[in-house]
């Protein structure tokens, strides 16, 4: 769940570009915050600073802050950057912020003018978050006592289909993947069901990408010519050779897997459900053509022809195979 908070992360970044009211003595100061316009996905926050000190705020699931005396401590962990981690790398800082020093750094990303408004759009539905903020000194140090917190839960909101299938066109139309590269895994029996999965994204000039998840034999380490047809199997294990799993939902919002052709920039996904692609080699030139229909309808005409790469993925409890099934993820990226 934390991953959907690094966009509020970026946000507390673009801080920076505030303005600082040094006074001669600190004027006593107090924070409110104001929640408005929650939907199920999303919500405006402002939060009102009386004075011009520094302070810093985010928002978080309150489960996430067990095991933190404060929201501080938990925003120190998380989201603060550290004055080791200035050192390490100074430059980058002095580059992009024109500053000589932590001090500095922070003051220039902390140090606001009397409010600041952000409007939050990745929200869960149904699901209550804090919003905290602090005093913080130059040093980035909690400066007072005062920390000031609120919690609103968001509405009911679209189902996690409909936040799925948001990114693809409704109406039909045609598109061609004329793929100039390509990127192959082999994770080996993935789905443990006597297997190899050829995880690959082809990619075109426009830089649109095409994800594809080939099943083959067990053993396999190149992907094996034939035709493999697109399937939405109940579950993994009746997944077999010479298939393509679908882009359904259930299994990208699960465990990222899935066929899918991503365009826009990341703003359209055409979710893959039916389809073949037939897979020719030849003195180890790969041709790969085939049609494939996406959710709402749609075509992607694929070719390509050239070499393959393929990287062997180790399958012990640490490679990301192993992780993504264990740790299921519930995150869209397109957005």
């Amino acid at each position: 769940m934390k991953k959907l908070f690094y966009f509020a992360a970026a946000a507390v970044m673009g801080f920076a570009i505030a303005s600082c009211k040094p006074t001669e003595e600190p004027e006593k100061s107090t924070l409110t915050i104001t929640v408005t316009d929650i939907t199920g996905t999303g919500a405006t926050v402002k939060v009102t600073n009386s004075a011009s000190d520094y302070f810093m705020w985010n928002v978080a699931i309150p489960e996430d802050l067990e095991g933190y005396a404060n929201p501080y401590e938990y925003w120190r962990d998380n989201w603060m950057i550290h004055e080791e981690t200035y050192n390490e790398n100074p430059d980058i800082y002095n580059y992009f912020m024109g500053v000589n020093s932590y001090s500095e750094l922070v003051k220039a990303m902390y140090c606001l003018e009397n409010e600041y408004v952000h409007t939050f759009e990745n929200l869960q539905p149904e699901t209550q978050y804090l919003v905290y903020a602090f005093k913080i000194d130059t040093l980035g140090q909690l400066a007072s006592p005062i920390i000031d917190t609120l919690t609103f839960t968001t509405l009911e909101g679209p189902s996690e289909e409909e936040l799925m299938y948001k990114f693809e066109p409704t109406t039909a139309g045609e598109y061609t993947m004329q793929a100039n590269s390509i990127r192959c895994d082999n994770y080996g029996d993935f789905f443990e069901n006597n297997t190899s999965l050829f995880y690959t994204i082809l990619t075109n000039a426009n830089n649109e990408s095409l994800t594809l998840d080939f099943v083959a034999p067990a053993g396999e380490t190149t992907i094996p010519a034939g035709t493999y047809s697109v399937v939405a199997p109940a579950e993994f294990s009746a997944l077999s050779a010479g298939q393509i799993l679908a882009g359904n939902y259930q299994y990208y919002s699960s465990y990222g897997l899935g066929t899918y052709m991503v365009m826009d920039g990341g703003s359209t996904a055409l979710w893959v459900e039916n389809g073949s692609l037939n897979v020719q080699v030849a003195n180890d030139v790969y041709t790969i053509t085939g049609t494939l229909t996406s959710h709402f309808g749609s075509t992607i005409q694929v070719h390509y022809e050239g070499p393959i790469t393929i990287t062997t993925i180790e399958q012990n409890d640490q490679a990301p195979a192993k992780r993504i099934l264990k740790q299921p993820i519930s995150i869209f990226p397109f957005n």
